[in-house]
């Protein structure tokens, strides 16, 4: 991924702290022409050229177009799973993605990317190529971060595991989305 991002134009959804921590994809992507964050939380801001933007993924006020790769972790699926709310955002997400980018989402729950639902299942199928993959590298063992007075924090490694052991297998198939047109 940080090979075929560079020199493209990037956002991150639902970025949390991304946009802060070195380690992230956003950060990085040094080469990247364009590397973006959006989330709820803050302000609009710039840091270290990574630009964070405060909003929500239902109408994000970006340009048709705009991005060659949009990636979604741990936020669609896990914590939004409603059909409607769903489309509202693939709909959102297919207005700023160019033809032949890519959407790239982290968790999706046994690969059911339309959630039985067959108003999201034929919008998906008719505006995009779906390919549903299972990451080598299981992501669910990490910490999570958080920021306490302006410090990237790690919370112990425990947090998460009654998570892991229930939904390990959930949490292991990203579906990647091509912009047919």
């Amino acid at each position: 991924l940080l090979h075929y991002l560079q020199k493209k134009d990037y956002l991150d959804v639902a970025c949390g702290i991304n946009h802060l921590y070195p380690d992230s994809l956003l950060c990085k992507l040094q080469r990247s022409k364009k590397r973006h964050g959006v989330d709820i939380h803050s302000s609009n801001s710039t840091h270290k050229k990574v630009k964070y933007f405060k909003g929500s993924v239902y109408n994000t006020g970006f340009s048709e177009n705009s991005y060659d790769c949009i990636t979604i972790n741990n936020f669609m699926y896990f914590w939004e799973s409603n059909p409607q709310k769903l489309l509202k955002m693939y709909q959102e997400l297919y207005k700023l993605i160019r033809k032949d980018g890519t959407i790239r989402i982290f968790p999706v729950f046994y690969g059911n990317y339309y959630c039985d639902n067959i108003e999201l299942y034929d919008f998906l199928n008719t505006h995009f190529t779906i390919q549903c993959l299972r990451p080598i590298r299981d992501y669910s063992k990490e910490s999570p971060l958080y920021l306490e007075n302006q410090t990237i924090k790690k919370t112990d490694p425990a947090n998460g595991i009654n998570e892991k052991k229930e939904k390990h297998e959930l949490k292991a198939h990203v579906p990647i989305l091509r912009k047919l047109s």
